[in-house]
């Protein structure tokens, strides 16, 4: 399986919703993804499988489709709308290539905060998690942004570790953070991204990373 992170886009947002559903599946709210990814102060990074050629070539014949001039528009019309909905569903504005998982990253003045990671159930244990924090860290660098934060549950010891790993630390508790069943959340941030110490650690681990799944591209890589 081939994964790439990209930025995500309007075309992708019915599957962000059900990646949403599928890795918060107790929460009540619904994020508007349409407007955040619009949203500068935003970055919205997705974790996509690499669409196969044969998929690619039958997304080109339909995209050649034209209407002849001289033809019967009303017929063509129906047979171009058929063949686009039996190929690629019924809005074939949006992406076809699956998408696995997705981070959330809001930018304030000089920090950035990590509002959400999910990845689907079906995709799970297979680094796609540690693929999207790798994402928003590079783009927060990127970005400039002196360092990052986010919340996580005090039950999720899976998630402290990885966060723990890549320079994270316990800075204070948020009381009955999670509207589900109000359980506390750890509120942990990096050091400053900007220091050589943190650059040299990031490069390491994302060496590391690549090395464990070569089959997986970052954003520029």
């Amino acid at each position: 399986m081939q994964i790439l992170a990209r930025y995500a886009k309007l075309g992708d947002v019915s599957q962000l919703l059900e990646i949403e559903k599928d890795g918060f599946p107790t929460n009540n709210y619904v994020t508007s993804f349409k407007r955040d990814i619009t949203n500068n102060h935003i970055s919205i990074i997705v974790a996509a499988d690499e669409v196969s050629q044969d998929r690619d070539i039958i997304h080109t014949s339909a995209s050649k489709l034209q209407l002849d001039e001289a033809s019967d528009p009303r017929i063509f019309n129906q047979i171009y709308r058929f063949f686009l909905r039996t190929v690629f569903g019924e809005n074939y504005n949006e992406s076809y290539e699956p998408l696995s998982a997705y981070v959330a990253t809001w930018f304030m003045a000089d920090q950035a905060h990590i509002t959400g990671i999910a990845v689907r159930g079906t995709h799970r244990g297979h680094g796609i998690g540690e693929l999207m924090l790798i994402s928003s860290i590079k783009e927060a660098i990127r970005r400039c942004s002196s360092v990052v934060t986010l919340e996580v549950r005090v039950s999720n010891n899976v998630a402290q570790s990885l966060y723990s790993k890549y320079g994270f630390k316990e800075m204070g508790l948020r009381k009955r953070y999670y509207v589900d069943n109000h359980e506390d959340a750890y509120i942990m941030t990096t050091d400053s991204i900007t220091s050589a110490e943190y650059i040299s650690m990031m490069d390491s681990l994302v060496d590391q990373y690549i090395s464990r799944y070569p089959e997986v591209r970052l954003i520029g890589g």
